[in-house]
């Protein structure tokens, strides 16, 4: 894998977030007269590397102010920016965003081409994290493996039994949060969902590293130098709210 071979995006924006309970489903939430996805969306087409972006959603018409930005951004983006359905669930949502990308046939996307795919709930991601994961996505590929951008657990874990029973500490030794941008090669991530649906369909993989897992595909942890939080819980807001204005 060179750099010749092309990056293309999948940005999963379809969800309700049930444990949000908002107005709005979370990554419709107006930060500045847009709806809060488009700024993740916005740092990843910035991006020279990005050849294209698949955001699978239904975005609404309403705030009709927040849905004018959105037609404005929608036609600059026009040649780099597909729009799809996805699906209430995330897995289900990615598989029809690299589904819409395969058969887009003006990008003409191959299998050696790089996927990562991203979090519409985490509108904060950096430019310069958003480069050293393709940077790495890259290098990994050239030993056929994925990448996940996350940084180590700092924080004490504890195991607490459902009536808010303290049972233990966990050792945080070699413990990662992850986070998103995370990917492979089109072909890999392809081929996974295969695998997934052939002999896994019990189980639902929360990320694009599990799912390649399950196909046999390592993936490479890359260290994040920039907030990168996502929007769960409405308290997630302010730190949002103050990281995207900073």
């Amino acid at each position: 894998m060179t750099s010749a071979n092309r990056v293309w995006f999948i940005i999963p924006a379809a969800g309700v977030g049930r444990r949000f309970s908002g107005p709005m489903p979370k990554q419709f939430m107006p930060f500045k007269k847009q709806f809060i996805f488009t700024k993740g969306l916005e740092t990843i087409l910035a991006n020279s590397c990005v050849a294209g972006v698949v955001l699978a959603t239904e975005v609404p018409t309403e705030p009709q102010e927040l849905h004018e930005h959105w037609l404005q951004f929608q036609t600059k983006y026009q040649d780099r920016l597909l729009v799809t359905a996805g699906a209430d669930e995330r897995i289900t949502s990615v598989e029809a965003g690299l589904q819409a990308l395969r058969n887009h046939k003006a990008w003409q996307v191959k299998n050696e081409d790089c996927v990562l795919v991203h979090d519409g709930a985490r509108p904060c991601l950096s430019g310069t994290d958003l480069q050293s994961v393709i940077d790495n996505l890259f290098t990994a590929q050239e030993s056929n493996k994925g990448v996940m951008l996350g940084r180590p657990v700092s924080d004490t874990l504890k195991r607490v039994s459902n009536d808010g029973c303290i049972l233990g500490t966990q050792d945080r030794q070699g413990l990662w949060q992850a986070s998103t941008p995370q990917g492979a090669s089109v072909g890999q991530l392809s081929a996974a969902y295969q695998v997934w649906h052939e002999q896994h369909q019990d189980l639902v993989p929360t990320d694009e590293c599990q799912l390649l897992a399950l196909a046999g595909v390592d993936s490479i942890a890359v260290q994040s130098r920039s907030p990168n939080p996502k929007l769960t819980f409405p308290d997630d807001l302010p730190l949002i709210f103050h990281l995207l204005d900073n």
